[in-house]
């Protein structure tokens, strides 16, 4: 076999293929999009997660049952399918007596999640809590583990409890009682509460507590705020460590306490045990959003009573926040214009020392003059965000996304992308106060889920906006990484299916560029030799032929490192297959897998789309051939054997056996000899049979070559007084001939043939033989097994320091 190269450039033949396998579930028509749940009656209020794998956890209430609203969730694959159910049931969260609501999520970091909501199963409104396992299974009690019997009854427009993840597989919960108290608990990955029972008190010194947000502190422990009346609404903060202790003064610190009235808080972890701060303040005329930075000690890092976000004369009402991982955070916005009854969304990106990024007013995402609302807002994993909303900039309520920089310039469409415009019409702000939700993709895009009226009274409807703004899935799908039949093994037939964005007329794919899988030590090894390191966003250098390409991508374990071997042309085919190099083959005991992945470019090398990894292995399906010449001789009481040496480079060695009878099958009972060497002495009587193959390092066997008794003869024991080398006979030789020679004393012996120029054809005798007569069968044939042509040839004999030479022909 050719052995595989690592970390090598290859260029191998592209074959196209014609065969059509289907696309991924995602649609990449915003009128189309992909229904969630399409049971009877009303879907509405959904709430999404990441579930680690490119999906999304998306739950939502649910009113099938007529007489209750229950929860009810679905997992989404990366691809667009559901994993929980099938479309019309889903997963019943909760579906107890009595009405659950407002369910909120956070994941248990084992692709599951966990997911809280208000439930009156019992006549008073409690907060209870399930944890779904990632293969859609209840981990606590059915229906739920209560959290707190003293709930604040839910409001409209108000969330009175809210959930983050502990990092260690459960979640910190926090909440409003009926007796004007905030309260937190943690609850461990089985469902059990690790704080005080009813949860640690962490205020009742305020009135009406509402609006209540809580995010990981980056050390184990969680940062709670909510707004809580005194005279006035104040925008308050209490951080807990992971044993429930308070950190901060009792009551919370004030993140905000002017006389105005300051409502919606929303929060955002700053990574060092701290957090900043947003909110609505009645300070200013019209109400202005402010920001603020509370350090881990609960000290106010920025201007006293925080800083406004935007400069404006209009209304601003924070929306959405996030952190923008370097400290400081990502604000998204609503600006009203309140005598022209207009709304639009902006974004403004704050430095951990409390300095706006994007300009005095903000990155504006969409123009005034058309009414965009409920915007909600995720990390992109890069320092910046993507925002979703809804907006009537088509005369009914659509939902539109944006993505943006960490400078704030826009990394889709200038227009945005329509996520949804399906003519029926999604929920309207104005009945329901619902946002679409958002859910990383893991790759800088978003899912993004919502409640849609297109086929009944609502049902919950996603859709996948990938990181350069196009709908679905563009990426190609390896279909297929098979071994390719009768070869020397190195190679896999890969396929996949193109991308749907190559089609004719756009033509919008130049070419798939194909990605091995390098351990991490031989790309680093690559680098340092010259190899060219290439991000997970930078395209494929066009003007560097014949370079060698690493492309780095950072995961959850770590970073990989793929190698760049080959590019094969779009032709607007459905599908299309390449035989594409391993770095190594499997043997007998394992199959060794090679990684790969493919990438769509277009003709710019920006946008690319890349496959989801897969693998496959090679093997070697060609035994070698079987050995030649094989002869022997019995002498000294033992049959010496030779054969001709095989010229595979995979060659492993001989396995020689012994039998009775021609016909004898070999295997383990009769194997005598496994070797390298191209020679063996079986002692004992003459007599024997003998099958001889050839054995490669991927464990094929040859054919067998077979040696009767009629072709070993007797060697006479008397010696000779002298070296002598007897005339080959017959002479001429047509089918064979015998070479006879003496040894007197025992001795390194070596009996060749060469041909008239010189050249020597063929070793016969190559070793160490006892004194005595010898008579030695010749087959015609060279070393490797091919009949010699007629002519003219020598036999010479070496021993004892001489040399005899002795002429015969080969006629044909």
């Amino acid at each position: 076999m050719r052995p595989p190269r690592l970390l090598a450039s290859m260029a191998v033949p592209a074959l196209l293929c014609l065969a059509s396998v289907a696309h991924a579930a995602w649609p990449y028509d915003p009128t189309v999009n992909l229904q969630l749940c399409n049971a009877g009656n009303e879907q509405r209020n959904p709430a999404a997660i990441s579930d680690g794998a490119g999906g999304a956890i998306v739950v939502w209430e649910d009113q099938r049952l007529n007489a209750n609203i229950n929860i009810f969730a679905q997992r989404i694959s990366a691809g667009g399918a559901p994993l929980w159910g099938n479309l019309a049931a889903g997963l019943a969260v909760c579906n107890a007596t009595g009405t659950q609501q407002q369910p909120v999520i956070c994941s248990d970091g084992s692709g599951g999640a966990i997911v809280a909501w208000a439930d009156d199963r019992s006549g008073t409104w409690a907060l209870y809590a399930q944890r779904i396992s990632a293969a859609g299974s209840a981990q606590w009690a059915a229906n739920g583990v209560s959290i707190s019997s003293t709930l604040t009854a839910p409001s409209f427009g108000s969330l009175d409890y809210n959930i983050a993840t502990d990092t260690q597989g459960g979640a910190y919960l926090a909440w409003t009682t009926s007796a004007n108290e905030f309260r937190i608990q943690r609850v461990n990955g089985s469902g059990t509460a690790l704080f005080a029972a009813g949860g640690v008190l962490l205020d009742n010194t305020h009135q009406f507590p509402n609006d209540v947000g809580i995010v990981p502190d980056g050390f184990g422990g969680a940062i709670a705020c909510w707004s809580g009346f005194s005279g006035s609404y104040d925008i308050l903060a209490q951080r807990v460590n992971a044993s429930g202790t308070a950190l901060w003064a009792f009551g919370g610190v004030g993140v905000c306490t002017d006389p105005g009235s300051q409502q919606g808080p929303l929060l955002a972890s700053d990574g060092q045990g701290g957090a900043i701060f947003a909110w609505t303040d009645s300070r200013a005329v019209p109400p202005k959003a402010f920001a603020q930075h509370i350090g881990p000690g609960g000290a106010a890092l920025w201007t006293g009573n925080g800083i406004p976000i935007e400069s404006s004369t209009y209304n601003t009402t924070p929306l959405a926040m996030v952190g923008d991982g370097t400290g400081g955070a990502i604000v998204a916005f609503d600006q009203t214009d309140i005598n022209a009854s207009t709304t639009s969304l902006y974004a403004q990106r704050i430095n951990d020392s409390g300095l706006v990024q994007w300009g005095s007013l903000g990155e504006q995402v969409v123009a005034p003059s058309q009414y965009q609302s409920n915007g909600e807002l995720i990390s992109d994993g890069a320092g910046g965000a993507v925002l979703a909303w809804m907006d009537r900039r088509n005369g009914s309520f659509d939902i539109y996304a944006q993505r943006l920089n960490p400078s704030g310039g826009f990394l889709w469409s200038f227009d945005d992308v329509a996520v949804c415009t399906q003519p029926a019409g999604q929920s309207l702000p104005e009945e329901d106060g619902m946002a679409p939700t958002l859910a990383p993709d893991g790759g800088g895009g978003a899912i993004v889920a919502w409640e849609d009226s297109r086929n009944d009274a609502g049902d919950i409807y996603a859709q996948r906006v990938e990181r350069f703004g196009r709908l679905g899935n563009p990426e190609p799908v390896i279909t297929k990484a098979s071994d390719v039949l009768a070869d020397q093994g190195g190679e896999v037939s890969l396929q996949w299916t193109a991308s749907y964005l190559d089609v004719s007329p756009t033509f919008e794919i130049a070419d798939y560029s194909i990605w091995r899988e390098a351990p991490a030590a031989a790309a680093q090894a690559a680098l340092r030799s010259g190899a060219r390191l290439l991000g997970a966003g930078d395209p494929r250098p066009r003007d560097a032929a014949g370079a060698h390409l690493i492309r780095a991508l950072p995961g959850a374990s770590g970073t990989s490192y793929w190698e760049y071997l080959v590019s094969v042309p779009a032709r607007a085919l459905p599908g299309y297959s390449h035989v594409t190099p391993t770095t190594t083959d499997s043997t007998g005991t394992s199959n060794l897998l090679t990684s790969f992945m493919v990438m769509a470019e277009d003709n710019g090398g920006i946008p690319f789309w890349a496959s989801a990894p897969d693998s496959g292995y090679s093997v070697d399906n060609l035994p070698p051939v079987a050995p030649a010449p094989f002869t022997g001789a019995y002498l000294a009481g033992a049959t010496h054997l030779h054969w001709g040496a095989n010229m595979e480079p995979d060659l492993a060695g001989y396995r020689l056996y012994r039998g009775t009878t021609s016909g004898f099958l070999p295997g383990p009972g009769n194997l005598i000899s496994s070797q390298p060497d191209t020679g063996y002495a079986d002692a004992g009587p003459a007599g024997s049979y003998y099958k001889l193959s050839a054995v490669d390092v991927h464990g094929n066997e040859s054919a067998y070559s077979l040696l009767s008794p009629a072709a070993t003869l007797d060697a006479v024991r008397e010696a000779p007084h002298a070296l002598t080398l007897a005339a080959p006979s017959p002479n001429p030789a047509r089918g064979h001939t015998v070479m006879a020679f003496g040894l007197p004393t025992a001795g390194a012996v070596q009996l060749s043939v060469y041909d008239v120029d010189g050249r020597l054809v063929r070793t016969l005798v190559s070793g160490w033989l006892d004194a005595g007569q010898f008579s030695m069968p010749f087959d015609l044939r060279d070393d490797a097994g091919s009949a010699l042509p007629g002519g003219l040839y020598f036999a010479r004999l070496r021993g004892e320091g001489r040399t005899l030479v002795r002429r015969f022909a080969i006629a044909r």
